[in-house]
């Protein structure tokens, strides 16, 4: 494994070759002061972010019907969330949807993967 550290300036690019893995990955972290209340939010929008993308499929369900499935899934949680959110105007509290998404999400993942 070979790793190369660019100073940009504002930012640093890290390489690391290697031939262990035929996954490309892009991170970027942004760096600024940590507020509690936005902690996991933050993280768990990195993570549905790297877990959604429509071009990269990175998993195979054990049928159609489970890709289908798993397509819409984050498509009606959008939907669940702003129709509570607008209702009730409880925003400081429905927050917490996503966080009930992504473990039922994961929980489906692990069950309807090959």
């Amino acid at each position: 494994m070979n790793i190369e550290t660019i100073n940009m300036g504002a930012y640093n690019l890290h390489f690391i070759k290697t031939k262990k893995f035929k996954t490309i990955t892009i991170d970027v972290d942004f760096y600024r002061e940590i507020k509690k209340d936005e902690i996991t939010k933050r993280n768990l929008l990195k993570m549905i972010l790297l877990d959604s993308s429509k071009n990269y499929k990175n998993f195979e369900y054990i049928n159609p019907t489970a890709a289908s499935v798993m397509s819409v899934f984050w498509p009606t949680v959008s939907c669940l969330y702003l129709c509570i959110s607008f209702l009730t105007f409880e925003w400081h509290v429905t927050w917490i949807i996503w966080l009930v998404a992504a473990l039922i999400y994961n929980v489906l993942k692990s069950f309807l993967c090959k």
